[in-house]
């Protein structure tokens, strides 16, 4: 609703179909509200709707994940060896 109906019009003159124009003009046109739609839905991931033992668990995997990616990161630098 947002988008420029001029810009769906230069893409059929390009020899778009409507995939193309999907992927290349809507796509890009409504990104900026995926993402803060996203930015949203983030910050209700801990609710603890799911229970208790469910959201320690999940904060438990988030501190490991950012544990291992630092170390990781801090090996790669001392010693060039890292996982990834």
């Amino acid at each position: 609703m947002g988008i420029d109906q001029q810009l769906y019009e230069a893409a059929q003159i390009d020899g778009a179909n409507k995939w193309k124009q999907l992927i290349h003009v809507t796509i890009p046109g409504i990104m900026p509200m995926i993402i803060i739609m996203f930015i949203l839905a983030m910050g209700g991931l801990l609710k603890f709707n799911f229970g208790y033992s469910t959201a320690v668990g999940l904060f438990n995997s988030v501190v490991n994940f950012i544990l291992i990616f630092a170390t990781n990161k801090i090996s790669q630098k001392v010693n060039e060896t890292s996982l990834w």
